[in-house]
C-alpha cells in the first residue's frame, strides 16, 4: 500500500507525468472499447475489431504492465545496457538498421489498397502525368520500366518503391536523431517514437503518392539542421524542398519554413541575407523550369494538350482551386467539398486522422509547448532556438493545410493524404519533451509513449498486411 501511495504521490507532483498517464489510460480504454464497438466516430483507432478476445486481453495487459514502475525501470535498464554495448561505426550501423527495416517493410507490406491506389494501378499505363504529384509520377513510371523485365506489375513496383524510400527515411531519421541529441538513449527513444507512428504504414508497400513525399520532408528537415549548424548553405535545403514540392504540391505549404530559416539565422550583413533569398529563389526557378521542360518535351511530346485531363491527369476536372479547400459556411463545389470547415463531420475526420497517424503526437506537442514555453523562450543555445522557430513555422503551416484541405475520399480511405504531417509535429513535440522534461521521470514517460505507439501500430500494420477490410470500399490484393 505504501508503494502505491508513493507512486501516486509522485504522479500528483509532476503535471507532465499526470497528463501523459491520464491520456495513456484514456487512449488504451478507447482503443479497447472501439475494438468491441467500432463506429464511424472511432475509425482511427478501432484496429482491434479484427482480432480475437485473447488478443484484446493481451493488449490490455501490456497496456497496464508497463505503467508499473519496477517493470518500466527494468525495461529501461535493459534498453540502456543494450545501447551502451552496441558500439560500431555510426554510418554502417545506420545502413544496417535501414536494411533491416527494408526487410520488415517488404515482408509485412500492405495488401489493402486505399482511396486512389486502385486508380493509380488501373490507369498506370494510359493516364497523363498527375500534376498534383508530377515527380512522383515520373519516378513510378521510370522504376516500372526498370523492373518490367522481372515481370513486376505496377502494384509490385509501387510497393517496392514505398519500401525502398521507407528505408531511406529510416536512414535520415537516424541522422536526425543523432544530430539533435548527445545521449545515446535519447537518440534511440527519439528514433523509436518516430518509427512507431501510424504514418510508417506508408513504408509498408503502400500504394499511393505520399511515401516519397514523406521521405522528402524528412530529408528537408535534416538539411535544415545541417544549415543551422553551418554544415551546409541554404542552397541544399532549397533544392530538397523544391524537389519535395514536385513530389507533391502540398509541400508548397512548407515554403514559409524555408524563408523563416533564411531570415532567423544570424547574418553578418544585409548582403549575406540577400544572398540566401537569392539562392532560394534561383533554386526554385531553375528546377521548376527544368522540370517544366521535361514535362513539355517528354510527357506532352512538345505540344500542350487541349484537354484538362490530358494536361493535368485525372484531377484535371477544371474546377476552381478553391474546390480543394473546405468552405467556412456554404458548400459551393459539392463534388469535392463534403463538409464545411467547422462541421462536426470535419472535426471527427480530423480527430480520427491525427489519432490514426500519431496517437500521442499532437498531444505531446501541445502539452510540451504549454508546459515548457518559458524554458523554450529562454533557450540559450542559438541553434536550438533557431530550429524551434523553424519547426514552429513548418508545423503551423502544414497543420493549416490539413485543417482546411479537402480529403479526396471519406475518412479512413484517405488516411495517407495528411499522414506526412505527423512526422513534423512528432519531431518537434518529442524534441521539446526530451529536452525539457524532468530527467528523473523522462525514461519512464518515453517508454509508456513508445508502448502506446506500438500497441496502436502493430494491429494497424497487421490488419493491412493480412488484408482485413477496413471499409466496404477497400480493395484487397490477394496472392501478393
Amino acid at each position: 500500500m505504501n508503494i502505491f501511495n508513493k507512486y501516486f504521490g509522485i504522479i500528483k507532483k509532476n503535471k507532465v507525468l499526470l497528463f501523459i498517464i491520464g491520456y495513456y489510460l484514456l487512449f488504451v480504454a478507447l482503443t479497447l472499447y472501439s475494438g468491441f464497438y467500432p463506429r464511424e466516430w472511432n475509425y482511427g483507432f478501432y484496429h482491434l475489431k479484427y482480432f480475437s478476445l485473447a488478443a484484446k486481453i493481451i493488449f490490455l495487459a501490456v497496456g497496464i504492465i508497463f505503467l508499473i514502475p519496477k517493470i518500466n525501470r527494468r525495461a529501461n535498464e535493459f534498453l540502456e545496457s543494450t545501447v551502451k554495448n552496441f558500439k560500431f561505426n555510426k554510418y554502417m550501423t545506420f545502413i544496417l538498421i535501414s536494411l533491416v527495416f527494408l526487410f520488415i517493410f517488404w515482408n509485412f507490406k500492405s495488401r489493402i489498397i486505399y482511396g486512389d491506389g486502385f486508380d493509380i494501378m488501373k490507369n498506370f499505363f494510359k493516364e497523363s502525368i498527375i500534376m498534383t504529384s508530377p515527380l512522383t509520377f515520373v519516378i513510378f513510371h521510370q522504376f516500372q520500366k526498370i523492373f518490367s523485365f522481372a515481370g513486376f506489375t505496377p502494384y509490385h513496383t509501387i510497393s517496392l518503391i514505398s519500401c525502398l524510400f521507407g528505408a531511406v527515411s529510416v536512414f535520415f531519421l537516424l541522422l536526425i536523431s543523432d544530430s539533435l541529441f548527445k545521449e545515446s538513449i535519447k537518440k534511440v527513444y527519439f528514433f523509436l517514437l518516430l518509427m512507431t507512428l501510424g504514418t510508417t504504414q506508408l513504408f509498408f508497400g503502400h500504394v499511393e503518392y505520399y511515401t516519397i513525399f514523406a521521405t522528402g520532408i524528412i530529408i528537408y528537415i535534416y538539411t535544415i539542421i545541417l544549415y543551422f549548424k553551418d554544415k551546409t548553405s541554404i542552397f541544399i535545403p532549397s533544392l530538397i524542398l523544391v524537389l519535395t514540392v514536385l513530389l507533391h504540391l502540398s509541400a508548397g505549404f512548407l515554403i514559409p519554413s524555408l524563408i523563416a530559416a533564411a531570415l532567423i539565422k544570424k547574418s553578418n550583413n544585409h548582403k549575406e541575407l540577400f544572398a540566401r533569398i537569392f539562392k532560394i529563389s534561383t533554386t526554385f526557378l531553375v528546377i521548376i523550369i527544368l522540370f517544366g521542360a521535361y514535362i513539355y518535351f517528354f510527357e506532352w511530346n512538345a505540344s500542350i494538350p487541349n484537354s484538362p485531363t490530358d494536361k493535368y491527369g485525372r484531377f484535371g476536372h477544371g474546377q476552381s482551386v478553391f474546390a480543394r479547400f473546405y468552405p467556412l459556411f456554404e458548400i459551393k463545389y459539392p463534388e469535392e467539398q463534403k463538409f464545411t470547415l467547422f462541421s462536426h463531420e470535419h472535426i471527427n475526420e480530423l480527430v480520427n486522422e491525427h489519432l490514426l497517424i500519431a496517437p500521442f503526437g499532437l498531444f505531446i506537442l501541445i502539452m510540451s509547448w504549454m508546459t515548457y514555453k518559458k524554458k523554450i523562450k529562454t533557450e540559450t543555445n542559438l541553434q536550438k532556438r533557431n530550429f524551434y522557430t523553424f519547426m514552429f513555422v513548418l508545423v503551423a503551416f502544414f497543420l493549416f493545410y490539413t485543417f482546411t484541405s479537402v480529403m479526396g475520399f471519406s475518412g479512413r480511405q484517405d488516411w495517407d493524404q495528411f499522414s506526412p504531417v505527423a512526422l513534423t509535429y512528432s519531431i518537434f513535440g518529442n524534441m521539446l519533451l526530451i529536452n525539457y522534461s524532468d530527467k528523473k521521470n523522462l525514461k519512464y514517460i518515453l517508454l509508456i509513449i513508445l508502448v502506446l505507439n506500438m500497441l496502436h501500430l502493430i494491429p494497424w500494420i497487421a490488419s493491412n498486411h493480412l488484408g482485413l477490410p477496413t471499409q466496404p470500399t477497400s480493395s484487397i490484393m490477394s496472392n501478393v
